[in-house]
């Protein structure tokens, strides 16, 4: 997508791609005051009446809370912060993320102290991970190396088999 925003939103969000096979509409969007946002946006003739309804446009698909699927993949990753709480019970056929899970005050309090503790580590600490991250990536950057090597060989040995016949 551009930098401004255009025609191109019709083919990401707008309701005509929506069952089109290949579109870039991925999550399937059918929304007529999406599609009449858009429309503002194409049709703005000046920066600032682009950047209103461009912001429009861009609340109004925050609250529809798009799930675009993985087809590539049996599951799907949800990243969190480990300061809400869930039901027991799930719902059936829906993740619940956003319908059933509430802010959890000592859930919060916990990951706010596990932030603390982890920024007051101690320099030692960071030196000893610091220096262990290192020989690490020593021993990656050889075994690159030694692979380039022994492929650039078996390159050049199997050119001057090839010129030789």
């Amino acid at each position: 997508m551009r930098s401004t925003p255009g025609v191109e939103l019709r083919s990401y969000f707008g309701s005509q791609s929506a069952d089109l096979d290949g579109s870039l509409n991925l999550a399937g969007i059918k929304d007529p005051a999406v599609d009449a946002l858009i429309e503002k946006v194409v049709a703005a003739k000046t920066r600032e009446d682009m950047t209103v309804a461009a912001r429009a446009l861009d609340r109004v698909l925050r609250a529809g809370h798009y799930w675009v699927p993985h087809w590539y993949k049996g599951s799907n990753t949800v990243a969190y912060w480990d300061k809400f709480s869930r039901p027991e019970t799930k719902p059936k056929y829906d993740r619940g993320i956003l319908d059933t899970w509430w802010f959890n005050q000592a859930e919060a309090a916990k990951v706010e102290t596990a932030k603390t503790a982890a920024a007051s580590t101690t320099a030692d600490e960071i030196t000893t991970a610091d220096e262990t991250e290192d020989d690490g990536s020593r021993l990656w950057l050889i075994l690159g190396g030694v692979l380039l090597a022994v492929l650039g060989i078996a390159l050049y040995l199997r050119g001057r088999r090839k010129a030789q016949i």
